[in-house]
């Protein structure tokens, strides 16, 4: 898995249509209220601040605990310079960050 700003701006962008919890609520039924209740509940704990998008200009600054952006092409490129082949480029298992499969030959 490797970090790409352009991949996680566009999960932040679609992250409503994205949501389970908020699929759940919309497919709910008569207990609408109160599973909408629970999930806002549950979000604000798991994820007290809202995801925000990515600005290259300032989300490249070193500190202890980041994911450098290294996109998809550019690492794949990196992979194949080094004699590796790219088997998937983004496996898409994940809406948020690329899983790049690949294998040494």
């Amino acid at each position: 898995m490797v970090a790409d700003h352009e991949k996680y701006n566009w999960a932040v962008s679609m992250q409503d249509s994205l949501s389970i919890s908020r699929f759940l609520v919309a497919n709910s039924g008569r207990t609408r209220l109160p599973m909408k209740w629970l999930v806002r509940r549950l979000e604000r704990k798991v994820f007290p601040q809202p995801w925000t998008p990515l600005a290259a200009d300032k989300d490249e600054e070193p500190r202890p605990g980041r994911w450098y952006n290294a996109g998809i092409k550019r690492t794949c490129t990196m992979l194949i310079a080094n004699g590796y082949e790219i088997v998937d480029p983004d496996v898409e298992t994940n809406h948020r960050d690329p899983i790049i499969h690949f294998a040494k030959p």
